[in-house]
């Protein structure tokens, strides 16, 4: 009955996944974003988080509009608005502060 049991196990195959680390490197290039005007973005420099009299996130602080996405849908840090589309355009940003116009829910799966 044993050998039945053991040639059961080796007929059938099973999915394997391997689970592994990753570099600083690949954490940093996931994490970067690149701007129409040139500028490189995703990483937080400061270690503030809101203006204390606006309540609004400070530049390149650890809620940063430009590195993780707007807080509110389609409306940048400068106040500007923008009609988001569900087509396949090309990334739009704000030319002064440099927020893209996209959802807002992109904030809970941007890495910075």
């Amino acid at each position: 009955m044993n050998q039945n049991f053991f040639s059961m196990i080796d007929r059938y195959k099973h999915q394997q996944l391997r689970i592994g680390s990753v570099s600083p490197q690949q954490i940093s290039a996931w994490a970067k974003k690149i701007l129409p005007n040139g500028e490189i973005v995703g990483e937080v420099t400061k270690p503030y988080t809101f203006h204390y009299k606006t309540n609004k996130p400070e530049k390149d602080g650890l809620f940063c509009e430009r590195i993780f996405g707007p807080i509110k849908s389609g409306i940048c840090a400068c106040g500007n608005y923008r009609v988001i589309r569900n087509e396949k355009e090309d990334q739009k940003f704000c030319e002064q502060c440099g927020v893209e116009f996209v959802d807002s829910r992109i904030r809970r799966y941007q890495m910075g």
